[in-house]
């Protein structure tokens, strides 16, 4: 089941099927290994070679692996009549090797410790709500701060427009999640207390979509 999972899923969608096949077979790998360490899922040398020159190709990117895994959440929640969407936010900091890592590179800057470098990750997590199961991830949004990032005061930060606020992500996850999931499916979008948020009760909330 494990290597039918993402079979055919990035075929036709990636430019090159050499890349999808390989892209496929590594996260077939990952699943079943239970480890994201190439090192570890790799089962040869010839394959953790292969999956690092894939990793390393400029015509892949994570959004395009990230498209594989919203397809196959939007696949599998079709004969749900209910799912919860749980969202939360998490660090990715890089304090072991903090010297190695240049304040010029675009996708890293300070994370909640303003000294320690890395990113941050805001996933949306599905679940079927009767049986619990785990459907898939339908939003994933990474960012990172800049160094030289004006603090709130300087920023006027209570004035800008919603969509240009780090809290922007409750709402944009919340409406690709629903552009992501069956219509007939009913939602319930589920978050901690930073996702109180007026503009999200205003704007995420219809007929089938709930806020909790």
């Amino acid at each position: 089941m494990l290597d039918h999972c993402y079979s055919g899923i990035y075929k036709g969608f990636l430019s090159d099927n050499r890349i999808a096949a390989r892209l496929e077979s590594c996260l077939s790998d990952l699943l079943s290994s239970g480890t994201a360490v190439i090192n570890q899922l790799a089962k040869t040398h010839t394959l953790k070679t292969a999956f690092y020159r894939m990793l390393s190709n400029t015509r892949l990117d994570h959004d395009d692996i990230l498209e594989g895994g919203y397809r196959l959440c939007s696949a599998s929640t079709n004969a749900n009549k209910h799912v919860l969407c749980i969202q939360d936010t998490t660090e990715f900091n890089y304090r072991g090797i903090k010297n190695k890592l240049g304040e010029l590179d675009p996708n890293i800057g300070p994370t909640g410790n303003k000294t320690i470098p890395g990113f941050f990750c805001h996933p949306m997590l599905v679940v079927n709500a009767e049986s619990s199961s785990i459907q898939g991830l339908s939003s994933v949004i990474i960012y990172n701060r800049q160094w030289n990032q004006k603090d709130k005061r300087e920023r006027n930060y209570g004035r800008l427009p919603i969509q240009e606020k780090e809290s922007y992500r409750w709402i944009r996850s919340a409406e690709l999640s629903k552009d992501r999931i069956a219509e007939t499916t009913m939602m319930t979008i589920i978050g901690d207390r930073e996702s109180d948020i007026y503009e999200e009760f205003v704007v995420v909330p219809d007929q089938r979509t709930h806020i909790l």
